[in-house]
């Protein structure tokens, strides 16, 4: 029997957050869940071969900056996949009581990296691989529902360097200190690890994505939603999870829990009529009860909305505090449909990172580095559906450009239920050709935008609705 040879078996991954970019953190080791496709030793170092009179070929091939990836493709199976998306978009922290909050509330400017460490048995000996500055440059979260396949997240991700621990470890605590030689000295030996999530992975039956209306029908304009008010030089931020109160922009701590407010919270869930206690009253009260800001609800019924329909974005609501004479409006949609008849569906974080290459430094060594630095891009939120068409719907919006509101994808994972809102999408392609003898296929592929009136509200494109 052969056992020498490496086998994907015998590989286990973790992660664990950085504090400063391409510096591993001792920290608890996460475990990555259900591990589809992963490569920690992509390592580059783009040569070029340099040409010379005299010679046949190229006499010299030189090496350039050397760029490192780990692309990684993990199920949504545990904690992995929800922190990967939030650090992707980039973490937004709200703190009360000394308890910070984090979350992918909005795409940032921020580079959120990771550790990886990529552990394996070889015979009778171990080896570990450390991969630092995991900065993810794009995401595809992607199912299909005709199928009970796993349902993915597949990173695209830049790195730092990858780090090789000592050869021949007779133990995974050897294997894992890096601390002796190399470029990269950090010690995971006593560091503990987690364990492989118990529950059972996502599967594209776990996963509903639905378009938000008023009434059903995208042609009708939104008349329902929020009228609020607030302080001179004053403004909101909404997202799927918190909506944030800010004043000369600094959140208001007098408003909700320390300036934010949680939209799953029981006196939040909905908009509510912003005048009776409790859960009744809803977000609009909870706003009002600041005596420096004014709210309530606006549009027949709109007081039973979920909170979490209105449209994401940044608000201006700097005026007088009195909403009877100086109002702004944030709406939302009071219906959310099924995509009829779904097949699959890829929805794509493009980030876009700018890499800047640079000499580096690390325990006496030097490396040229194609990632020494990395920074945002302009990002692109796309998702991209396949259905069995059943209607004009999405044709209509299309001719009539119109603009879909929100689109909300749910996932059931672990016991638990994860929201992703898309704010004002426009759809950017349409194919449903006719075929003699079989069904009527519908592709669409929509890109969103955010909602606002102020600041950087595209950044409000995608929005999560959990913590980290």
């Amino acid at each position: 029997m052969t056992t020498n040879v490496r086998m994907p078996q015998s590989v286990n991954a973790y992660w664990t957050a950085e504090t400063n970019y391409g510096t591993p953190v001792a920290g608890t080791l996460n475990h990555t869940g259900s591990l589809d496709t992963f490569e920690p030793r992509q390592f580059d170092r783009q040569y070029t071969p340099i040409s010379s009179v005299g010679q046949s070929t190229s006499a010299h091939i030189l090496s350039g900056p050397i760029k490192v990836t780990c692309p990684i493709k993990i199920g949504l199976h545990g904690s992995a996949w929800r922190n990967f998306m939030s650090r992707g978009l980039g973490l937004t922290r709200y703190t009360h009581s000394a308890t910070n909050y984090d979350s992918g509330q909005k795409l940032t400017s921020g580079i959120d990296s990771l550790t990886i460490l990529a552990d394996e048995k070889i015979g009778s000996n171990y080896q570990a691989t450390l991969v630092s500055g995991v900065a993810f440059n794009g995401m595809d979260l992607e199912a299909d529902l005709t199928t009970g396949s796993l349902a993915t997240l597949n990173c695209d991700t830049f790195a730092f360097w990858s780090e090789e621990g000592p050869s021949g470890a007779g133990s995974l605590a050897a294997a894992r200190d890096f601390s002796a030689t190399g470029f990269e000295r950090t010690n995971y030996g006593s560091v503990a690890s987690g364990s492989v999530p118990t529950t059972s992975p996502a599967t594209g039956q776990d996963i509903t994505v639905k378009y938000g209306s008023e009434g059903g029908n995208l042609a009708t304009t939104l008349t329902k939603g929020l009228k609020i008010d607030g302080p001179a030089n004053s403004y909101v931020e909404v997202g799927e999870r918190y909506m944030a109160f800010y004043v000369a922009n600094a959140l208001d701590a007098s408003v909700g829990t320390s300036g934010f407010i949680d939209l799953t919270s029981t006196n939040a869930a909905i908009i509510g009529d912003g005048t009776t206690g409790g859960a009744a009253g809803g977000l609009a009260k909870v706003i009002n009860d600041d005596g420096s800001w004014n709210c309530e609800d606006v549009g027949s019924s709109a007081n039973t909305i979920s909170s979490q329909n209105l449209k994401k974005g940044i608000y201006d609501t700097s005026g007088n505090s009195d909403v009877s004479s100086d109002p702004y409006y944030i709406y939302a949609v009071d219906t959310l449909t099924d995509v009829p008849y779904l097949k699959n569906f890829k929805l794509s974080v493009k980030n876009n990172l700018n890499t800047i290459p640079q000499a580096q430094t690390k325990n006496s060594t030097t490396h040229f580095l194609q990632n020494a630095n990395v920074f945002r891009g302009s990002s692109e939120v796309t998702l991209e559906l396949k259905t069995t068409s059943k209607d004009e719907t999405f044709y209509d919006a299309l001719q009539s450009d119109l603009t879909i509101p929100l689109m909300q994808i749910e996932v059931t994972e672990g016991g638990s239920t994860y929201k992703i809102a898309l704010t004002n999408g426009k759809i950017m392609s349409r194919t449903a050709p006719y075929t003699a003898g079989t069904e009527t296929p519908e592709d669409l592929t929509i890109r969103f935008a955010g909602e606002g009136s102020l600041h950087d509200y595209s950044a409000y494109a995608i929005s999560t609705g959990w913590t980290i």
